[in-house]
């Protein structure tokens, strides 16, 4: 082959070819990033870690108060149940003339108060489920389903 031959168009084909560089000497700059992008893979990992963590906390949390207030709820029923046989019972002795007046007023003071404990409590086992609604990703819509009738309120 003639050295002058290898300026022609059939041999600079064979020169425009793919190329690979690979730096034999980096001062182990290679090795350095491999442990880096290791490290970062890592901090990724247990920062989901962390994440997943505080959400299945928030689930918990939420399920305890939403069961305990319900509960809480229920033994409020039944004090309203007493109270208000406490109230039909004082009644009835003031009017057969046992009793004073003063305790029928104390007894509807205990049964308003326990009313208006029911009533809280209904609101913070709403509150408690929507909080657990929350924990557990949401799915509210932003508007609301239409009705039977085909209207939307």
């Amino acid at each position: 082959m003639d050295i002058r031959q290898l300026w022609q168009l059939n041999s600079l084909q064979y020169m425009a070819g793919p190329s690979v560089k690979v730096p034999i000497f980096a001062g182990g700059r290679l090795k350095n990033t491999l442990e880096l992008r290791k490290s970062q893979q890592q901090e990724a990992a247990i920062e989901y870690q962390k994440t997943v963590m505080r959400a299945w906390h928030e689930v918990v949390n939420a399920l305890v108060a939403y069961r305990l207030e319900q509960q809480r709820r229920a033994r409020l029923r039944l004090q309203i149940e007493h109270s208000r046989q406490a109230l039909a019972l004082a009644r009835e002795r003031y009017s057969a003339g046992v009793g004073d007046f003063l305790t029928v007023l104390d007894a509807e003071r205990t049964l308003l108060y326990a009313e208006q404990q029911y009533a809280t409590s209904t609101t913070y086992v709403s509150l408690n489920l929507v909080q657990l609604f929350k924990a557990l990703g949401g799915g509210w819509e932003p508007t609301f389903p239409a009705s039977p009738g085909g209207v939307s309120q």
